[in-house]
């Protein structure tokens, strides 16, 4: 790419969708949100190359807290030439046609940063994800708590999913979108959340610039 065209911040999303199979996205989130000096990961990945091929790549990782520098280093390494890349099963693809075919959008946040890590499997047509210039500037500014609030809500102990409103990035600007927030399964329950995105009704559409964040309650999850 063109100089100019550098964003020198990514979301971890971005990278994950390259994968056409990587079955090791929650230890990889368990490093990289909660790092612990010299603890290393490693996994294999297979990922989708722009001319059509897949290949194999594998990962080494090592988490870091030192002053200036927490967080997770990675190496990703193209190792095709000696193993044979993995592919998604019949099932894992008959599952994501079927999302697909549902319409149905899902995101995994870390919410009190309100940073996407990944899609579960696609994301939403119209919201504007890759080249942003911070990991949360997907959703808007003023609207980000709803995330935070959500997993205050869960670890109170109430786990049903929260319905809410919110404004998320497109390419015509800002578009309001109905969210539900659901608790993410597993040992990273206290950082990520679930969040399933739909489009609003026009009449929402045409007053986004007004939109705030707010809670419209719960529904059973």
């Amino acid at each position: 790419m063109l100089p100019e065209d550098h964003v020198p911040e990514r979301t971890p999303a971005e990278y994950i969708a390259k994968a056409v199979k990587f079955d090791d996205s929650a230890s990889l989130f368990e490093l990289g949100i909660d790092p612990v000096h010299g603890r290393r990961w490693e996994a294999p990945m297979s990922v989708l190359h722009a001319d059509g091929r897949v290949m194999r790549w594998y990962c080494w990782g090592k988490g870091r807290t030192d002053p200036g520098n927490v967080g997770l280093r990675l190496l990703w390494h193209d190792v095709s030439d000696t193993t044979t890349p993995e592919l998604p099963t019949l099932s894992e693809l008959g599952m994501q046609e079927m999302l697909r075919s549902a319409g149905v959008y899902t995101g995994v946040f870390a919410a009190d940063l309100a940073v996407l890590t990944m899609w579960l499997p696609d994301a939403p047509p119209w919201v504007a994800w890759r080249n942003i210039k911070g990991g949360n500037e997907i959703v808007h500014p003023d609207d980000r708590h709803v995330l935070a609030d959500a997993l205050a809500t869960f670890r109170s102990g109430d786990t049903a999913a929260r319905c809410v409103r919110a404004r998320l990035r497109s390419e015509s600007g800002w578009r309001a979108a109905q969210l539900s927030i659901s608790p993410y399964p597993g040992p990273l329950s206290d950082r990520l959340v679930l969040v399933q995105i739909s489009t609003m009704l026009d009449e929402f559409d045409s007053a986004t610039e007004n939109f705030q964040g707010s809670d419209q309650g719960s529904s059973g999850g």
